[in-house]
């Protein structure tokens, strides 16, 4: 089975989520209660190879942590460095 990279964009409603090279697709809430937690244990239930967060002015910080805690390779990179890396759909 070829790597997994997973792309994280920030929107208003949910952090949104595509898995490279499959092309799913998913999303969690944005409330700050639970999403955080749900969102990292769906992504290590991918094990990916590594986790593309976007940067949004600090506000990816939780996500983040919470990841580099259950030992998940996580780079933040810009939307446009995100898109160009196919790593999230626009």
């Amino acid at each position: 089975m070829p790597d997994l990279f997973v792309g994280l964009r920030y929107t208003r409603e949910a952090w949104r989520g595509t898995v490279a090279p499959i092309g799913e697709n998913f999303s969690e809430d944005t409330s700050p209660e639970k999403s955080v937690t749900q969102l990292a244990e769906r992504i290590s239930a991918l094990r990916p190879a590594a986790v593309l967060v976007q940067a949004i002015h600090r506000g990816e910080l939780p996500v983040v942590v919470v990841l580099l805690e259950r030992g998940t390779r996580v780079m933040v990179v810009t939307k446009e460095r995100l898109r160009a890396l196919g790593a999230a759909r626009p």
